[in-house]
């Protein structure tokens, strides 16, 4: 597990850096629903157009669980994640490829799917430690803040939260191992995650297209509204498959491919 502890090494600033630029977002905008909930925001709200709305994650009910959806995973807490996630994409594999430390790595007795495997173990550690500091936020705001967030829902949505933004990491992965390029890997994670998010908004907001959105993993993270109702099966299921899958196609490309040319 060398490889596995070097990334972890390597990217400890970034990861502490990320989670806590996360716990700033709760701790800067959750305290704020006191004084903002309420009939006010409620009329606020009502006189702005749906579309919008529902591009910053503000189409539900805007009491506590709705106002911390918003702020934290309908948005700003969630381009955080999947921007954290993708740069450690791209730096895995694709990243030490360009720099040359990749080939310096396989001189010694590991193999190409140890490599990607390992690097995709340490993503997952990583980002998992970012989706722990936004739940541990959101429980110890959800009092003060008047949120009423129950724990374990909390710990739903961050689970999902999780995943999502393990998956566009993921994806930049493999677009890393099957390159070796670590703009087209930073471009991939980006466009499918931007992808992703259009289906879900065009889905949920034009008539006809509600298939889109049954095949956006926002829509599999979120749609079931965790932190109001807790865990769904389905659409973790759904996103943990994805990632297995993105993990697949990530040991299936560095093998298949010439290190350095």
């Amino acid at each position: 597990m060398i490889l596995f502890t070097r990334f972890l090494r390597e990217n400890r600033r970034s990861v502490i850096g990320w989670g806590v630029a996360s716990a700033s977002v709760c701790f800067l905008y959750l305290p704020f629903y006191p004084s903002m909930g309420g009939p006010e925001l409620e009329q606020l709200m009502s006189r702005m157009p749906s579309a919008m709305l529902a591009v910053f994650g503000l189409s539900g009910p805007l009491d506590g669980v709705g106002f911390t959806h918003a702020t934290i995973f309908g948005l700003l807490g969630t381009l955080l994640l999947i921007l954290a996630a993708v740069g450690w994409g791209a730096r895995a594999v694709a990243g030490d490829e360009e720099s040359g430390a990749l080939e310096l790595t396989l001189s010694y007795p590991v193999t190409r799917a140890q490599v990607a495997l390992q690097r995709a173990l340490a993503m997952l550690v990583l980002t998992s430690v970012l989706a722990l500091v936004v739940a541990l936020s959101i429980v110890a705001l959800s009092g003060p803040a008047q949120l009423n967030v129950a724990p374990v829902n909390a710990l739903a949505a961050s689970t999902a939260f999780w995943l999502l933004g393990l998956l566009f990491g993921l994806v930049a992965l493999a677009a890393g191992c099957l390159s070796g390029r670590k703009g087209a890997a930073t471009g991939a994670g980006a466009v499918a995650a931007v992808a992703a998010y259009l289906a879900q908004t065009l889905g949920n907001q034009v008539s006809g297209l509600e298939w889109l959105a049954r095949l956006s993993p926002f829509e599999w993270a979120f749609g079931s509204e965790p932190l109001r109702f807790g865990f769904s099966a389905g659409g973790l299921g759904l996103l943990a498959a994805l990632c297995a899958l993105c993990v697949v196609a990530a040991v299936w490309g560095l093998q298949r491919r010439d290190v350095g040319n």
